[in-house]
């Protein structure tokens, strides 16, 4: 083989070494950057009771552009962490224009806040656990369940200072054990100095008084029971009193709470009609901020305004009351018909309708956010096939409801 042969085969066989190492650094660099770019959806995420509302990078890991996450309870969408309880819900996260379904669940693993007080009562008082309680709440709103920690700690009668150890718990059986003290004393064993003159000499004297001191705290409840719609009302009025060494109370403090049975709800169109039409008056300011916002969006999507309807604003309004009167979020009635049936009790006629819900929004501003970012609540904003508008809202019990019903 010629030397002149000999340096074009090293020439060509060093070109294809180069280029099989560059194919495979670009290779490489190809794999690496598909590897960086992979998502990869978290099927299921649980948080605290109370958390935050988790974003999509808890659900999401990996290179995407744009993204969203709902949190839906029964198909609607929560904004609000108070409207999260113990429990799972569906997690719709849209990526890149991509659905993916995920869960969350949320649990409930921390103990109660429990606030203890010392106690210091006259021998012979009798005390029980609530006189140590300062405070005791747990996020799931359920009062707390108290014991000693040792049944013996409710039993002490001499005089002394006593450790106490109580444990409260929530309804998760979560625990908290905190320490307070208890201090029998006898309110006969206090002396005050006394000098008298005794003919030409001074002398001091003790004297034994009696101090009329706390020696118990009681707490006396009223219940008082009435009934709206069906749904039971308990008003619980606890009044704290001081009991001094000589019978007598004081009143310390008054705290009243209030509770629900939506349970036995049975309010018919007719029942709810009166009050519907009244709050339809009185929110007649929201109802129009929400047409506002209900025509923004149709002027923005090329689409004719809709006229704000007052039977549809009572037929809207009735329909918010039984969610709220009922703690429910549903298109069917508390009595299993279809929403479109409070347009025939009404008697308003219509050849086309639709519905959107929603719950836990307190302005109009918020629901009319949160409809315009879910697609189906929309489309029904936007729909060209609709002419008319009823718009209703019910506060019960500090939850919101809200309502659109439209007519074409």
């Amino acid at each position: 083989m010629s030397r002149k042969l000999k340096i074009i085969l090293s020439i060509v066989v060093g070109i294809l070494v180069i280029s099989i190492c560059i194919f495979w650094l670009l290779l490489g660099c190809r794999q690496k950057t598909e590897s960086i770019e992979k998502l990869r959806i978290i099927p299921q995420l649980t948080i605290e009771l109370g958390s935050d509302l988790p974003e999509v990078s808890s659900f999401v890991s990996g290179h995407y552009d744009e993204a969203q996450v709902d949190i839906l309870h029964e198909g609607e969408k929560i904004t609000d962490v108070t409207d999260l309880s113990i429990g799972s819900y569906d997690v719709l996260l849209v990526i890149d224009g991509s659905d993916y379904l995920s869960k969350l669940d949320v649990v409930d693993t921390k103990g109660p806040n429990l606030v203890l007080k010392d106690l210091e009562i006259n021998i012979g008082a009798t005390y029980d656990i609530n006189a140590f309680i300062d405070s005791c709440s747990d996020l799931d709103g359920v009062p707390c369940s108290l014991v000693y920690k040792d049944s013996s700690m409710g039993t002490f009668k001499d005089i002394g200072e006593y450790q106490i150890e109580i444990i409260a718990k929530d309804s998760s059986e979560n625990e908290t054990i905190e320490m307070t003290s208890l201090k029998i004393v006898d309110a006969t064993d206090e002396t005050t100095t006394v000098a008298s003159e005794n003919n030409s000499s001074n002398k001091t004297t003790k004297k034994t008084t009696s101090k009329n001191r706390v020696v118990d705290t009681i707490k006396e409840v009223d219940e008082d029971i009435s009934y709206k719609y069906g749904a039971k009302i308990v008003k619980k009025t606890t009044t704290t009193y001081d009991i001094y060494a000589d019978g007598s109370k004081k009143k310390v403090k008054t705290d009243t709470d209030t509770s629900y049975d939506y349970s036995t709800f049975n309010a018919t169109t007719d029942d709810l009609k009166p009050e519907a039409e009244s709050l339809s008056k009185s929110n007649s300011a929201k109802y129009k901020e929400v047409l506002g916002y209900v025509n923004q969006y149709r002027s923005e999507a090329g689409v004719g305004s809709l006229s704000l309807d007052d039977d549809l604003n009572t037929a809207a309004t009735i329909r918010a009351l039984e969610m709220a009167w009922t703690r429910t979020m549903s298109h069917y009635r508390p009595d299993g018909r279809d929403c479109f049936t409070v347009l025939r009790d009404l008697n308003i006629t219509t050849y086309s309708a639709a519905e959107n819900i929603a719950m836990g929004y307190s302005t109009p501003k918020k629901v009319s956010e949160g409809w315009k970012d879910s697609r189906g609540h929309y489309a029904n904003m936007v729909n060209s096939g609709f002419t008319k508008i009823g718009i209703g809202y019910a506060n019960v019990n500090g939850h919101h409801y809200w309502v659109q019903l439209f007519s074409g």
